[in-house]
């Protein structure tokens, strides 16, 4: 176990220093930790103490913590009760660091149709109930981070009353995956599934999906080229990029209404870095809201 560390955490520093990156040495190291030749290793891709290390027929998690993958597999768990689309077969091969070994998926060509397809399957497993703003920590820990991020917090409460304005609207709450977008719909076979489950939650708005799937399209289609904050803007000024998605059918709540709860939702997991370096755009996404 202590070797294992060891090895770990010189490759994750090794891997992410500037310069120093050796693939051919890379590919030996990894085949060695997971007994594997290393002539079957294709594509490495190393960030935030995870590696995913891609194969012919494998993808494999490597995780010195294991937080993250260990969140995704009891999460998938849950999906796999309620008879939802997961990858299956998986298979942990060891605890530490954590090993994950999942088959290899396809992107369906038909990106928006799948995630029409899991959208719908989700939203059946909902559903309709009152907005409650003290139900859903995330908002409030958003509205704090908003506050924050104001030097007086007028804006931050103005959003606040907003909110509470729209407690009694009608919500479909339920399963939530929490980081839909078209990265994580894939393919096996005829049949589209989810991957990526660390950020699900077992009861939420469930309209947060489908507009994050929207947003995240917004951004692809200008190449990624700003922040999402700022494809935000353009996908609240223009509702109608919203209703010329498939998945629209998804949201059974007012389109605006739902994207400052998705505004509310990102914040919380940006850093605080982040926001720093982007608050002159949260100011103008603030007096947005404040216009409603």
């Amino acid at each position: 176990m202590q070797k294992e560390y060891i090895l770990w955490s010189g490759i994750d520093n090794w891997l992410n220093a500037q310069g120093m990156y050796n693939r051919k040495i890379a590919k030996k190291v990894f085949a060695l930790m997971l007994q594997i030749d290393s002539e079957s290793i294709g594509l490495i891709n190393v960030k935030h103490q995870c590696a995913n290390i891609f194969t012919c027929d494998y993808l494999y998690k490597i995780q010195l913590y294991g937080n993250s993958v260990r969140r995704d597999l009891h999460n998938r768990k849950l999906f796999a009760e309620l008879r939802l689309p997961v990858v299956s077969p998986i298979k942990v091969c060891r605890r530490h660091p954590l090993v994950v070994r999942m088959p290899i998926l396809q992107y369906p060509h038909d990106n928006e149709t799948a995630a029409d397809h899991i959208l719908a399957q989700l939203s059946r497993t909902g559903r309709t109930k009152e907005f409650r703003l003290n139900d859903y920590p995330r908002l409030m820990e958003g509205l704090r981070i908003l506050t924050h991020c104001n030097d007086i917090g007028r804006d931050g409460s103005t959003v606040k009353d907003y909110l509470h304005r729209n407690e009694g609207v009608k919500v479909r709450t339920g399963i939530v995956h929490g980081d839909f977008h078209r990265g994580n719909v894939m393919r096996k076979g005829s049949r589209p599934l989810l991957i990526d489950f660390d950020c699900v939650r077992a009861c939420d708005i469930q309209a947060v999906d489908a507009l994050y799937y929207i947003l995240e399209e917004v951004r692809h289609q200008h190449g990624y080229q700003r922040t999402w904050l700022q494809e935000w803007l353009v996908l609240f000024e223009n509702t109608d990029l919203a209703r010329g998605h498939k998945c629209y059918g998804q949201i059974d709540i007012d389109v605006k209404f739902g994207l400052v709860l998705l505004f509310l939702e990102r914040l919380t997991q940006e850093n605080k870095i982040f926001i720093e370096k982007n608050m002159l755009t949260i100011n103008r996404i603030n007096r947005k809201i404040c216009c409603l």
